[in-house]
Parts: C-alpha cells; structure tokens; sequence
C-alpha cells in the first residue's frame, strides 16, 4: 500500500487486493498468476479499480500510480474534477 499527498494537499491511497479467494494452495508461487484488484481511493473514497495479473505486475502499476498522484497528474488521468 501506498499513501501520498498530491500538490493540491489531496490524500491518496493506493492498495494492492484479492481480487476473489483462491480455493486452492496459495504460496509465493502461486502469487504471481493470480489476480489482483488495484483500488484507487481520494480522501477515504475510492474512485477507481484495475484488474491484473501479477504480484509483480500489481507492484509495478501501484508505482506507477503513486507517482502519478505525487506528480499531481491522477486525478486528470483518471477523469476526476480537481479539488483545488
């Protein structure tokens, strides 16, 4: 999970979730071809979600994300209206 403060003072939080439970063994093996749900939350609300396969993928996409957020530049991508 990460938690960020855009420029405008917004607080972000990005997280990584199951997207369903896995009825069978679940090790770090299985962890990279599972999916995974991106939830996209602004000021406690969520605004957006994405679906992927991956832990890696999912890691890579919550970077991604975070630094969007950082940039101020989320809210735009994701065809919010600004706060500001």
């Amino acid at each position: 999970m990460q938690k960020v403060v855009d420029p405008d003072g917004v607080t972000w939080r990005i997280r990584r979730w199951w997207w369903n439970t896995v009825p069978w063994q679940t090790g770090f093996d299985t962890l990279d071809a599972i999916f995974w749900s991106i939830r996209i939350e602004r000021d406690g609300h969520e605004v957006a979600r994405e679906r992927m396969t991956g832990w890696r993928a999912s890691d890579d996409r919550i970077a991604a994300v975070a630094e969007q957020a950082k940039a101020g530049t989320l809210a735009h991508s994701l065809g919010l209206e600004s706060t500001v």
